[in-house]
């Protein structure tokens, strides 16, 4: 064999060395793009508490962080599709505004889970939300949101009873960030941060909502719809000015 066929077999291998170097650094390229996709979906901002909190089923406990995702119906205004960071329908949701009409949560079925009718009050103090199931709408469970002054941001104090019948309270904050933070016990206090929602625009756009382990789902997602109502009705009215 001549110098000539070495040289030649010789480069043959070199490219083929050099390829499969390129190929492995795509490779690793490609792991670490997907790596930091992964990383990026499973931050949270919300924390555990040392108990759970349920008001309308054990069954809508999550064990785990989660985060839905809604989307406005293009044929109904007040129709919204719950779906999870899969895009896998969970829940459909009929929220009628800021109007005093009944509300509900289905499954992706569409068999009803709750019930809920909002009554705003934003003249006065508190508001009032109530929680029912279709084959009950008598033994309503009521939750309370009593209003705290503050020139920087909405603020509510939430109270209601679990399903154990223990008081609860949450803390509700939305300032200039148009994010509502739901927090488990006083914010200055402490308290932890069990939900947090994008939802400023939620009767228009897709919104998220971000929910601790340990959680009510669909109860939270009650409350998140009742801030959103009040926001609203606060802004229709010109009362919407955070400093």
């Amino acid at each position: 064999m001549d110098s000539k066929d070495n040289i030649s077999k010789e480069n043959t291998s070199d490219n083929e060395l050099n390829n499969i170097k390129k190929q492995s650094k795509e490779i690793n390229s490609t792991k670490a793009n997907i790596h930091q996709k992964n990383k990026e979906v499973t931050k949270f901002d919300t924390v555990s508490i040392d108990h759970k909190i349920i008001v309308t089923d054990e069954k809508y406990l999550s064990n785990k962080h989660i985060i839905l995702r809604l989307k406005p119906s293009t044929m109904n205004k007040s129709k919204f599709v719950v779906l999870d960071h899969h895009k896998k329908e969970l829940f459909n949701c009929i929220i009628h505004s800021s109007k005093p009409i009944q509300n509900s949560i289905s499954d992706s079925k569409g068999n009803v889970i709750i019930n809920f009718d909002v009554d705003l009050k934003i003249h006065s103090k508190t508001s009032k939300l109530y929680i029912y199931t279709e084959t009950d709408d008598v033994n309503k469970q009521k939750i309370t949101f009593n209003s705290r002054n503050s020139m920087k941001a909405i603020k509510y104090t939430v109270e209601f009873a679990s399903k154990s019948g223990k008081e609860e309270m949450l803390d509700v904050i939305y300032d200039k960030s148009k994010i509502i933070h739901i927090y488990y016990g006083k914010m200055k206090e402490g308290g932890s941060l069990i939900c947090k929602a994008d939802t400023h625009s939620l009767f228009k756009n897709s919104s998220k909502i971000e929910i601790a382990p340990g959680i009510d789902i669909i109860f939270m997602m009650t409350v998140v719809f009742t801030i959103s109502q009040l926001i609203q009705s606060m802004d229709e009215l010109n009362y919407l000015v955070l400093i």
